[in-house]
């Protein structure tokens, strides 16, 4: 093999190596929309929440919490019915 040929052959395994780097990826998606607004106030009873995200949203392993100002958390229960993008929270407020 020749030297020209020896170089080529290592160019092109340095060049299928590199191709085959992974790539570092964003996995968040990111609320678009949020209705009610921040800093909204509701009346008592129901309150539907609607999250809108940059991207689509698997709602079987999603999950939301609420976290109160005492610190306590309480898991809200999803919508399954809600679009590709959104969270859909159902709450008394």
């Amino acid at each position: 093999m020749s030297l020209a040929a020896l170089r080529g052959l290592i160019a092109a395994l340095l060049l299928s190596w590199m191709a085959l780097e992974p790539l570092p990826v964003s996995a968040h998606a990111i609320i678009v929309s949020a209705s009610p607004a921040e800093g909204a106030v509701l009346a008592s009873g129901e309150a539907p929440v609607v999250l809108r995200f940059n991207s689509r949203i698997d709602h079987e392993r999603s999950r939301l919490s609420l976290i109160a100002a005492d610190g306590s958390t309480t898991i809200l229960p999803l919508d399954p019915a809600a679009g590709t993008d959104n969270l859909l929270i159902y709450r008394e407020a």
